[in-house]
């Protein structure tokens, strides 16, 4: 894997995120998807910035999740997110 390439750094981290269900990964893709966003933060309409906005949901930590669903929302418009975004906010979403 080259470690200066967004779109690898972000795959894996898609990889670790929506994984295998049984093995705790999403930890391993925070650092991953962070690096991936840091070199190319608009790549796939914000996709790293989503992917972690989805990890932070999955471990509980809506506040991180908000902040990064936001940053993703602001690069491309996505209903979807939009939707999530309001679901977390409501404490819908933990």
């Amino acid at each position: 894997m080259n470690p200066t390439s967004a779109s690898a750094l972000r795959s894996l981290g898609m990889y670790l995120v929506t994984g295998d269900p049984n093995r705790p990964t999403i930890m391993e893709a925070i650092p991953y998807l962070k690096r991936a966003a840091a070199l190319d933060p608009n790549a796939y309409q914000g996709k790293a910035f989503h992917l972690l906005g989805s990890a932070y949901l999955k471990l509980g930590n809506a506040d991180k999740a908000l902040e990064y669903l936001n940053r993703a929302q602001a690069i491309h418009d996505s209903m979807h997110r939009r939707e999530l975004i309001e679901l977390i906010e409501k404490g819908e979403l933990p």
